[in-house]
């Protein structure tokens, strides 16, 4: 489960629980449905805390959910993924780096990293 949440110019999803596929596609079309949307904004992933529950094999699956409602829009869109440890970083990697992604996906540790790349609060 995540928590959505929308401010400083920036779009939030933080890991609640056990981070799976399942989880975050439905975190993506909850929030691809809410009256806000806006898919140019930044996104941050906040993967820190909760497991990861996620099959490599599996990793291949998210990119054709979020693509299905942004696919059609190509430069511009960046989504950053926050994580605490080895293995998250390794597989969060491995995500950002599949040539299927519409977005700029990159991967960090340091909250204040993330949020300098994506323009948080700047107005970007």
């Amino acid at each position: 489960m995540f928590v959505t949440t929308r401010s400083d110019g920036l779009v939030r999803h933080r890991a609640q629980a056990p981070v799976t596929v399942q989880a975050i596609s439905i975190a993506y079309l909850r929030w691809a449905r809410h009256p806000d949307f806006d898919p140019f904004l930044p996104v941050l992933w906040d993967l820190r805390g909760p497991p990861l529950e996620i099959a490599l094999d599996e990793l291949v699956r998210i990119p054709r959910v979020t693509n299905q409602i942004t696919g059609r829009l190509r430069g511009g869109l960046r989504t950053g993924i926050l994580v605490d440890n080895a293995v998250a970083e390794f597989a969060a990697d491995l995500l950002a780096r599949n040539p299927a992604w519409a977005a700029d996906i990159r991967v960090f540790r340091k909250e204040g990293d993330a949020l300098t790349w994506l323009g948080a609060g700047t107005g970007r």
